[in-house]
């Protein structure tokens, strides 16, 4: 697994973008992924130490893609942080979601839990 791959998943554009520039001037390695299938193959190729993963979007939903790589031995170390609604935590939490943020989230807030990883 690299240490310093992030992967973003979200349908939005905007957010992915404002997501990258912030890892990526901060030294990380970001990926992108803009829905759960592609997202399950982005982890596959890049093994990302981090997810980024919103819950609403096509094809796959977070909650789903999080269960998934919980559940997969290969795939359970990898550090998910699920931004989203608040009406979400219990569900990404029970699948296994190391950490839960509602949208908007604070950037600050993101680097200081992949900092405390990587320490």
């Amino acid at each position: 697994m690299s240490n310093h791959t992030i992967l973003v998943v979200d349908d939005e554009i905007l957010t992915r973008n404002m997501l990258k520039m912030l890892f990526t001037v901060e030294g990380y390695e970001v990926v992108e992924a803009e829905d759960g299938v592609e997202a399950l193959k982005m982890v596959a190729e890049h093994q990302p130490r981090w997810m980024v993963l919103d819950v609403m979007m096509p094809h796959m939903d977070g909650i789903e893609v999080c269960k998934r790589l919980k559940e997969d031995k290969k795939t359970a170390d990898i550090m998910i942080v699920i931004l989203s609604g608040g009406k979400f935590k219990e569900k990404a939490l029970a699948v296994g979601a190391d950490v839960y943020m509602e949208k908007p989230m604070k950037m600050d807030e993101l680097l200081v839990l992949f900092a405390k990883d990587t320490a």
